[in-house]
């Protein structure tokens, strides 16, 4: 590994996400409508508003905070900080992303692979400038991986610190990867001691409380990251949303399906058959009442559920955005790209299945966005930010192999 290649990396993947920003011609908000909402609730911030209750959940805090402080530096530029802050992120997750690859293979020239493939996957270009927390939340992920693996190695309390804090700050951020906790805690159980196993918890703690209290004072719920996950429940098993998901309405031009609406879960008005305005209660309350309104929904209707069940299970499977909501160019490139990457690690992941313990992070994330998908509903942008990064890893070999056979004199110039 050379530190040259680090500032390559990272030099190449801010000109490519810089690029891709200029000639796509986006604004910072339309590609993501919860864009608008992590305006709004950084706002409130600033003036002293700390709710950030948004009826559908409990917002995970970092996000908000982290615009709040770009609008603190300069209300007239905050959005240039913000971005400018997101494509710093990425730049360094992508010598992460190098450096996990040397890690795992202690080859340059997959890590340069590596490198290549994070930086050119389409999947994440238009998250890197658009005001959301998807480009953050995956950053600091891919820094807990890199230094979870060195921590696996080490056992030194100084890689289980830096793991920590950065897990806190994807935890923070997106809350879903609190469902990757008791594979962490068993992967550490079987490598590092006791210690370390504690000092992770302690520091993931410390990292929560704040807030968590912030909104047991306001709300009277202890949260460690958002709160509300039974409104995701409710989204993925009602009649609200399921011929959305099963038979969706096709509209404009290009015959892609409406896309499902879940504002019912956000409208303080809406009145639930049965249940009366859930959404007017508190948190606790309304928590309590959308996970019984959707398990009730499934014992009234096993043959949807099952039907629900398929769906995710398609999804799951089929790599790339869905079929049935963007345009057939849209879906063919990210459908392409996502075999590209999903087919040569799954590969990779089956040849090498007797050292599966070696691997046993990748596999736990592939359960995770799993529990996702079956769980609640299939949220592809999950899957996105939180597997797709350690999939190039594994699918570098792959590629790197073609350019040994057909391009041997490039291959010797990188190892």
């Amino acid at each position: 590994m050379r530190r040259s290649d680090c500032f390559y990396v990272f030099f190449l993947c801010l000109l490519v996400r810089v690029l891709f920003k200029v000639i796509s011609g986006y604004d910072n908000f339309e590609l993501f409508g919860d864009s608008y909402r992590y305006d709004n609730l950084s706002q409130q911030i600033v003036g002293g508003n700390y709710n950030l209750d948004i009826i559908a959940y409990i917002s995970a805090p970092l996000y908000p905070y982290t615009l709040a402080l770009c609008k603190w530096i300069s209300i007239g530029h905050w959005q240039e900080i913000a971005v400018g802050f997101q494509f710093l992120l990425i730049g360094l997750s992508s010598v992460c992303i190098y450096k996990i690859a040397y890690l795992l293979f202690q080859k340059r020239a997959l890590s340069l692979m590596t490198g290549l493939i994070y930086i050119f996957y389409p999947l994440t270009l238009w998250y890197n400038f658009t005001l959301t927390q998807e480009t953050s939340f995956q950053a600091y992920f891919i820094f807990f991986i890199y230094f979870f693996l060195v921590h696996l190695r080490s056992d030194r309390s100084r890689d289980t610190i830096l793991a920590s804090c950065f897990f806190s700050l994807a935890l923070l951020t997106k809350s879903h990867v609190i469902i990757l906790i008791p594979f962490l805690l068993w992967m550490m159980y079987k490598t590092t001691s006791p210690k370390n196993i504690l000092l992770f918890l302690i520091c993931v703690f410390v990292f929560v409380l704040p807030h968590g209290l912030v909104n047991k004072r306001i709300h009277n719920v202890f949260t460690i990251s958002s709160h509300g996950n039974a409104s995701l429940f409710l989204l993925g098993h009602s009649d609200e949303t399921y011929s959305c998901f099963t038979n969706p309405e096709r509209v404009g031009d290009n015959n892609v399906a409406r896309i499902c609406d879940p504002s019912f879960v956000f409208d303080k008005e809406y009145v639930f058959a049965g249940y009366g305005k859930v959404n007017a209660g508190s948190p606790r309350i309304r928590n309590e009442m959308r996970l019984k309104i959707a398990l009730n929904w499934i014992v009234d209707n096993p043959k949807k559920f099952f039907a629900l069940k398929f769906f995710a299970l398609k999804r799951y499977l089929l790599p790339g955005l869905d079929w049935q909501y963007y345009s057939r160019p849209v879906w063919l490139i990210s459908f392409v790209s996502g075999l590209l990457l999903y087919l040569p690690a799954y590969v990779f992941l089956w040849v090498h299945r007797r050292q599966w313990k070696k691997h046993a992070l990748l596999l736990s994330l592939i359960v995770t966005i799993a529990i996702i998908f079956f769980v609640f509903f299939p949220i592809n942008r999950f899957r996105v930010i939180t597997l797709e990064p350690l999939l190039a890893v594994y699918a570098a070999p792959f590629y790197l192999s073609i350019i040994k056979k057909w391009f041997p004199r490039l291959y010797s110039e990188t190892t």
